[in-house]
């Protein structure tokens, strides 16, 4: 077993300059929770967890990573509501957390994320109304949000 070998040459990471810019772990069966861990790549810009076995809530820890352009944790089995917390992710443009377990309701928070150009939530268990804050996402080409049980 190779231990001192670089995360960067690890497959599904990206890095730029031995930092790690890009996780792409999709459909590779992962089972379990998401690690609080991936907190700790500040410099994370993409993350796709989408297509696998992954369960619970997303950690407190991923809502630190402020540079992040796009997250996908598409078709898993995560549960629980959306995290105000995920106002801090001001670099978003792509949020897909379509095909899983999410209950309560669409924060009004997501309305903060100016640079947001993609939002599918469908197939979840969202309900209530659907926040007015969302008209504020003017570079919004895309909202999805089918599959709940969401009014207005």
């Amino acid at each position: 077993v190779e231990t001192d070998k670089s995360p960067c040459a690890w497959t599904g990471v990206s890095c730029v300059n031995d930092t790690v810019e890009s996780l792409v772990l999709s459909g590779l069966q992962l089972e379990g929770n998401i690690s609080p861990s991936l907190g700790t790549l500040p410099q994370l810009k993409y993350l796709n967890l989408s297509l696998n076995a992954l369960f619970g809530a997303v950690p407190l820890q991923l809502w630190d990573l402020v540079k992040l352009e796009r997250l996908d944790l598409s078709f898993n089995s995560l549960s629980g509501v959306i995290s105000p917390s995920i106002e801090r992710l001001v670099s978003l443009r792509q949020l897909n957390l379509r095909g899983n377990l999410f209950s309560g309701s669409v924060p009004t928070l997501l309305g903060s994320l100016t640079r947001l150009e993609m939002l599918d939530l469908g197939l979840n268990q969202l309900s209530g109304s659907i926040p007015s804050a969302l008209g504020s996402l003017v570079n919004l080409k895309y909202l999805l949000m089918d599959g709940n049980i969401l009014s207005g």
